[in-house]
């Protein structure tokens, strides 16, 4: 299952879309991006355009879906780093500001240590060059493989 994002306008050059692995993910609307020259440093981005069924309070985006894609990229950051799938220990967020409808949100996530059971994440969510959010946490390595593409 592939999602095909309908705005590469804010993606990072040189990036590749991915495969989603998540229902959830696919349902939301999640673009999957990888960069080939900082996929070996853990950095994943995750491409997302708020369409009304994103809403929160009227015009604007809602928390739960800013939560969602900082878990889904950080997720799949550690995932990559760890080589299995992983599952959110923890995870802080801070809110910095609002998102509006119609706005395409982009996040990044950087795994800042990892042993061979847990990773450390810090993400950022952007909507242009407005940060949305920022996120902390640590995963769990599933020992489960990570789907085939």
């Amino acid at each position: 299952m592939t999602n095909k994002p309908s705005d590469h306008s804010n993606i990072p050059k040189d990036c590749t879309a991915v495969l989603s692995h998540s229902k959830f993910g696919s349902e939301v609307g999640y673009s999957h991006y990888v960069h080939k020259d900082e996929e070996q440093k853990g950095i994943y981005y995750l491409g997302l355009v708020l369409t009304e069924k994103h809403g929160g309070a009227p015009g604007r985006g809602h928390g739960g879906v800013t939560m969602a894609m900082l878990d889904e990229v950080m997720g799949r950051a550690a995932s990559r780093v760890l080589g299995k799938m992983c599952y959110t220990a923890s995870m802080t967020t801070n809110f910095c500001s609002g998102s509006k409808i119609g706005d395409h949100l982009l996040a990044s996530a950087t795994v800042s240590r990892s042993g061979k059971t847990l990773a450390f994440v810090d993400a950022q969510l952007h909507s242009g060059d407005h940060l949305v959010a920022t996120a902390t946490g640590s995963w769990i390595n599933s020992g489960k493989d990570i789907p085939a593409p």
